[in-house]
C-alpha cells in the first residue's frame, strides 16, 4: 500500500477483546434462558443495535415483546459494564499499543472510530489516550456501521482523501462498505486468507508495517 498517512481504526476486536461483548450476552442471554452461539457473536460485529438484538434473538424459545427486550439490552450493558470497569493497561490485544507506538514514530496520524459509546474512556483506562489525535463515535453519528459514515468524517477532519486512509477493522462488512468509498481496508481475524474480496487480513496489529511502502 503506498501514501497512507492515516489509521483509522475500530475499537472492539483491534485494541481491545471482543469478547468482552461475547460474554456479556452470553451471560445476559442464559439469565433469559435464550440459545445463544459464537457464531451470532461474530455476526454481531459491525452492525447497529437494532440488528444486533435481532440476531441475539434469532434462536430465543418465543416472542419478545419491547419492554423484554429493553430489559435484556439493559442486562447485557450491566455485564459488559463489569468487564469495562476492569480494564487497564495490560487487557490490551498483544502488541496493539507497540503498533499505535510506530505508526506515531512513521508519522502516521491515528484516529479512533468505535461504535462503543464509551470509547474515549476505555482510551484512558488502557492508557492509550495518547497514541489517537482524535476519537469518533456514535455520540457525532447519523448512521451507523456497516455505513461507512464515522470513516468518512474522520477522513475529512483531517483533510486526507480515502486512498491516503487505512480502515482498521474486525467487522468485515463495514470494510466492504469502505471499500467501496476508495479507503484501504484491513480485515483482523483469527484466520488471515479465508476471503478474495482484495481486502488486506492479518492476525495482529503489528503484521501492518509489513505491507506499507
Amino acid at each position: 500500500m503506498k501514501n497512507v498517512r492515516a489509521f483509522l481504526i475500530d475499537l472492539d476486536g483491534v485494541i481491545i477483546p471482543y469478547s468482552y461483548h461475547y460474554l456479556a450476552w452470553k451471560q445476559a442471554c442464559d439469565d433469559f434462558s435464550i440459545p445463544y452461539t459464537k457464531e451470532q457473536s461474530v455476526r454481531q460485529k459491525g452492525v447497529s443495535h437494532t440488528t444486533s438484538l435481532d440476531i441475539v434473538l434469532e434462536n430465543s424459545p418465543g416472542e419478545f415483546t419491547e419492554e423484554e427486550k429493553t430489559k435484556l439490552r439493559q442486562r447485557k450493558n450491566q455485564y459488559y459494564q463489569n468487564y469495562i470497569d476492569e480494564l487497564n493497561p495490560n487487557k490490551v490485544i498483544f502488541r496493539a499499543d507497540e503498533a499505535l507506538s510506530q505508526a506515531k514514530e512513521l508519522g502516521i496520524t491515528c484516529i479512533l472510530c468505535s461504535s462503543n459509546y464509551q470509547a474515549k474512556d476505555i482510551l484512558k483506562k488502557i492508557g492509550l489516550e495518547d497514541k489517537f489525535a482524535s476519537v469518533f463515535d456514535p455520540k457525532s453519528l447519523n448512521r451507523f456501521k456497516p455505513n461507512p459514515e464515522i470513516y468518512l468524517k474522520a477522513c475529512e477532519s483531517i483533510h486526507l482523501s480515502p486512498c491516503e486512509c487505512l480502515v482498521i477493522e474486525d467487522s468485515y462488512p463495514t470494510l466492504l462498505e469502505t471499500k467501496k468509498c476508495s479507503f484501504n481496508p484491513c480485515y483482523i481475524t483469527d484466520y488471515p486468507g479465508e476471503n478474495n474480496d482484495g481486502i488486506l487480513e492479518i492476525s495482529a496489529l503489528t503484521d501492518i508495517f509489513y505491507y506499507l511502502d
